[in-house]
């Protein structure tokens, strides 16, 4: 792992500051082999205090980049289970980056359907509304996800949100397998 990418999954601060007084700021913009930069490593692993210092040092650009596979910070830090960083992209970038598709279609909603993590779905639904639901016409439901990983209680969550949905989806939404 390069040694930015350490720093920010460890989230050292002054390890991302001193790699940037020695190399310039471009260190915050290296990628690994799936076009991962510190700020993905960052989000990923739940490092809200680094994020913050690099929204504030170089602004939110990097906070929207995406890796190889089309996933910002958003999804990462969902797919991590990271309510309070998922919290700091909504209030910095806006409500969209929930809306963000990576390369399978899926927004940071199906990621945290991945996880499990209720409180992080009641977010993301109570911040841009059930549209967050949808995804794409082909590949697994949110629902169909939760219950492959085997989280019982968001399956529970999903299937009671379908109720506020239009009919149109929530045909299409509750095919479960």
């Amino acid at each position: 792992m390069p040694p930015p990418h350490a720093a920010a999954r460890d989230g050292d601060i002054d390890a991302i500051k001193r790699l940037i007084a020695e190399a310039g700021i471009g260190i915050l913009s290296v990628t690994d082999g799936d076009g991962w930069t510190p700020v993905h490593v960052a989000a990923r692993t739940g490092q809200l205090d680094l994020l913050k210092f690099v929204s504030e040092f170089v602004g939110t650009s990097l906070l929207t980049s995406q890796t190889r596979h089309s996933m910002s910070p958003a999804h990462l830090a969902a797919r991590g289970g990271h309510l309070e960083v998922v919290k700091f992209l909504v209030d910095t970038l806006g409500p969209n980056i929930l809306l963000a598709r990576d390369e399978e279609g899926w927004t940071a909603a199906h990621s945290g359907a991945r996880t499990g993590d209720v409180m992080l779905l009641k977010y993301i639904l109570e911040t841009v509304g059930v549209i967050a639901l949808t995804g794409q016409s082909y590949g697994p439901t949110l629902i169909q996800i939760a219950k492959q990983s085997g989280h019982l209680d968001a399956v529970q969550y999903l299937k009671e949100m379908t109720d506020e949905m239009d009919e149109r989806t929530a045909i299409n939404f509750t095919q479960v397998v």
